[in-house]
C-alpha cells in the first residue's frame, strides 16, 4: 500500500488525475492508505528525495522505481512527434508570462503540437508522450507525469 497524508475531517475523493496516475502506475484506489489522524505503524518506508526540479536525479536508477504499468496506458501510433505541454489554459496553478508566446512560436515555426495536460485523461497524457520524439515541458506538474512515463 501506499501512505498519503490527507487533510482531516474532510470526506476524501480521490481526483479524476491522481486515479489515472495511480493506474499507470499499475495501483488501484484500494492500495492508497490516506491518514487523517495520528497512525502507528510496525513497518513505514520513507523515501528520500530522489530529484531536485530543475536540477539532477540524487538516487541512482530513480527512473527505474516507478512501477510502470503498461497495460494501462493506450498506445498512440500516429500522434505527434514534437509536443509542447502548456500550462497556459491551467488558471489554478498559473502559467508562465509570454507562454502564448512560446506556444505560438513552438507551433508555427518548429512544428510543435500544444497539448494542455488538464484536457487528457492521465493515461491518454502518458501514452501520447510515450510515442513522442522531443518533448518541451514548463516546469511544474507535467514534469511529474512526464517521470511515470515509464
Amino acid at each position: 500500500p501506499v501512505v498519503y497524508i490527507a487533510q482531516p475531517r474532510k470526506r476524501i475523493v480521490l481526483p479524476d488525475w491522481a486515479v489515472g496516475v495511480l493506474s499507470v502506475l499499475g495501483l488501484r484506489a484500494s492500495d492508497l492508505i490516506l491518514l487523517q489522524s495520528p497512525t502507528s505503524f510496525s513497518r513505514l518506508f520513507v523515501p528520500q528525495q530522489a530529484r531536485i526540479m530543475s536540477g539532477p536525479t540524487l538516487m541512482p536508477g530513480y527512473s527505474n522505481l516507478f512501477p510502470f504499468a503498461p497495460s494501462a496506458v493506450p498506445e498512440v501510433h500516429d500522434g505527434p512527434k514534437r509536443i509542447y505541454l502548456s500550462r497556459s489554459r491551467h488558471g489554478h496553478t498559473g502559467c508562465f508570462l509570454g507562454e502564448s508566446y512560446v506556444e505560438r512560436i513552438l507551433e508555427t515555426r518548429a512544428g510543435f503540437t500544444v497539448v494542455h495536460p488538464e484536457d487528457l485523461a492521465v493515461p491518454q497524457l502518458v501514452g501520447l508522450l510515450r510515442q513522442a520524439e522531443m518533448i518541451v515541458i514548463a516546469e511544474g506538474g507535467a514534469v511529474h507525469v512526464l517521470e511515470i512515463t515509464g
